[in-house]
């Protein structure tokens, strides 16, 4: 679980940054989703690995 935790705080923090440094080049497009160019599509392909983690770190806290 604490490995799942550390995943979890960097996931949010980088990307956190991340949507920060993409909504101040203000370069929006129209394949912009939520207002974001680039930052999206990173968060989205993090986002699912960290959530199997998540899954797989709840499943292993259950079966104990």
């Amino acid at each position: 679980m604490r490995n799942f935790l550390y995943h979890l705080v960097t996931f949010v923090f980088v990307n956190a940054q991340l949507v920060v440094l993409d909504l101040r080049q203000g370069q929006q497009t129209n394949q912009a989703v939520l207002g974001l160019d680039w930052a999206f599509w990173l968060i989205l392909s993090w986002g699912f690995p960290v959530a199997l983690h998540g899954v797989q770190a709840l499943a292993g806290r259950r079966r104990a």
